[in-house]
């Protein structure tokens, strides 16, 4: 965060989509977080919605991890997550306060896949 700016924000990931899949690859959830909170509930380290004419989005930080609710979550299956990162960082997922699976984000636009059992 910038300390000249009043009122900044920690950022770290600009989230575009966010995903659920079965362990068949069937689609549990598929939601564009910027614009759609029905099927989702952004509980700790997540910034309000933001968009622009084409796109929507909603930046990730503030908070060293993110917790969202989601309506229902297979036994397994893979989370998705779509958008780009402020710097290259690692990012872990856990379910029930279980660490389950990790991966690396970068400032490139990219859809990340972490599997869970």
């Amino acid at each position: 965060m910038n300390p000249d700016v009043e009122r900044g924000r920690k950022l770290s990931f600009m989230l575009y989509g966010l995903t659920v899949r079965g362990a068949g690859g069937e689609t549990v959830l598929d939601t564009d977080v910027g614009s759609n909170t029905e099927t989702g509930e952004f509980l700790l380290g997540a910034y309000g919605r933001e968009g622009s004419r084409d796109d929507s989005w909603r930046w990730l930080g503030g908070e060293r991890e993110t917790v969202v609710q989601v309506p229902t979550l297979p036994a397994t299956g893979t989370i998705e997550i779509t958008g780009m990162a402020a710097a290259e960082m690692n990012v872990a997922l856990s379910v029930d306060d279980k660490s389950v699976a990790e991966t690396t984000v970068t400032t490139q636009m990219d859809t990340h896949a972490l599997s869970f059992e």
